[in-house]
């Protein structure tokens, strides 16, 4: 993805300020949003807000905060997603077998295809 000068990125799990700095320096605008409170302290200093620059950056930190039984407010959301999924098996990662490994000192004959294009 990428933006043009002056246009906003959205960076919605910010940590400490990675994408907000680059949009800064890039000539962007940028809107973070970060739910642990520690990051806001490390992304400050790294975007130096204390310090005003020729460009006339603005910063505005906001703190939201959640009234009432969260788990109830979600239940009223229109957009609730239930996953059809269990995941009550406990599987080993290193155990499963994705994309094509090729075993060296395997017996098994390799088949192989390919594709022909013919432009006219």
């Amino acid at each position: 993805m990428f933006a043009f000068r002056g246009d906003t990125v959205l960076d919605p799990f910010m940590g400490s300020g990675t994408t907000s700095l680059a949009a800064k320096n890039l000539g962007r605008n940028s809107v973070g949003y970060e739910i642990n409170p520690e990051f806001i302290e490390i992304a400050k200093q790294k975007l130096n807000t204390r310090q005003p620059d020729f460009m006339g950056t603005e910063y505005e930190f906001l703190h939201d905060t959640v009234k009432g039984d969260v788990a109830a407010t979600i239940k009223q959301l229109p957009y609730q997603f239930k996953d059809p999924h269990k995941l009550d098996k406990k599987t080993d990662p290193r155990k499963l077998t994705f994309g094509s490994r090729i075993e060296k000192e395997s017996e098994e004959e390799r088949e192989e295809f390919a594709l022909l294009s013919q432009y006219s």
